[in-house]
């Protein structure tokens, strides 16, 4: 009789998002004292700072009524504290330790902190002034996208609003990476035949590239994401609004800063996104979909 090795459980998403933030993503980066989750999505430039928070901040008259409960859903380390200013309690809920522990830092006792998960909150129906969810969905398992969503409208007091910041796939800066990417590999495969190399990607698209001496030596853990078309993710509520929250990924400011175009390109991006908000969700990377419980 043989013996077979059993085979090795893969790890579901939610255990796999756990370990890159609690191993990685809210430590403390020696050289910079920031966060490597900042090192490693955002770019910490002045002006790329700025137009990220610009552009949150478009959002924040939704929830200028204010109430007793903010629930900040998957903070971890970045508690949108400038968002919650007319809420008594901001609820920062994640289910990594060390990132409630690095959003108490920040926010002290203003703040109460619950260890739990998304999909199954411990909250009671029509509990919750208002709810953010920053940047998180995306990385919670595809499967269960749609009931965390559940999830935040079961818990929000009838009348007010749940933001969602999302990426998308479906838009044009998306496609100009894909072709970037695509154009890169094969003219690699010819140069490579002629003996010669090419990073297999423009540093502005390669993330290693740009923060390698902020992690050299260091062993990154995977992450998980999975990004839905947001108009077809939240399709069964009639209160929901799909708009562009920005057209930038950190790859494209970099780029436009080494161009010394970030400046003029943010200027511009932004009036679009001001007067045609819906239509550059067609265009832009990241969008806001905000619901409003009926």
């Amino acid at each position: 009789m043989s013996w077979q090795k059993p085979e090795e459980r893969k790890p579901t998403a939610q255990e796999v998002l756990k370990k890159f933030y609690d191993d990685f993503g809210w430590q403390v980066n020696e050289s910079s004292g920031l966060l490597n989750n900042q090192i490693y999505f955002q770019d910490m430039d002045d002006a790329s700072t700025k137009y990220r928070s610009d552009h949150e901040l478009k959002y924040k008259q939704v929830f200028m009524k204010g109430g007793k409960y903010f629930l900040d859903a998957g903070c971890g380390g970045e508690p949108r504290r400038s968002l919650s200013d007319n809420f008594e309690v901001h609820l920062c809920l994640d289910i990594s330790i060390v990132g409630l522990t690095t959003a108490k830092q920040q926010l002290g006792d203003s703040g109460e902190y619950i260890l739990a998960d998304l999909s199954h909150l411990p909250f009671k129906d029509d509990s919750i002034d208002s709810v953010l969810a920053s940047h998180c969905l995306y990385h919670i398992d595809k499967d269960k996208q749609q009931g965390v969503i559940k999830e935040f409208y079961r818990v929000t007091r009838k009348g007010k609003f749940i933001l969602i910041f999302y990426s998308s796939r479906y838009n044009l800066i998306s496609l100009f990476h894909k072709v970037v990417q695509t154009i890169s590999g094969v003219t690699n495969i010819i140069l490579h035949k002629l003996g010669l190399h090419l990073r297999p990607l423009p540093p502005y698209l390669v993330r290693r590239i740009n923060i390698g001496k902020d992690f050299k030596n260091l062993a990154i853990p995977e992450l998980y994401s999975f990004a839905y078309n947001p108009l077809k993710l939240v399709k069964n509520y009639q209160s929901a609004d799909v708009s562009c929250l920005m057209t930038l990924s950190n790859y494209d400011t970099r780029l436009l800063r080494k161009l010394h175009l970030l400046k003029l390109g943010a200027f511009l991006f932004d009036f679009m996104e001001t007067v045609f908000p819906h239509l550059m969700c067609y265009i832009g990377k990241f969008t806001c979909i905000k619901i409003r419980k009926m």
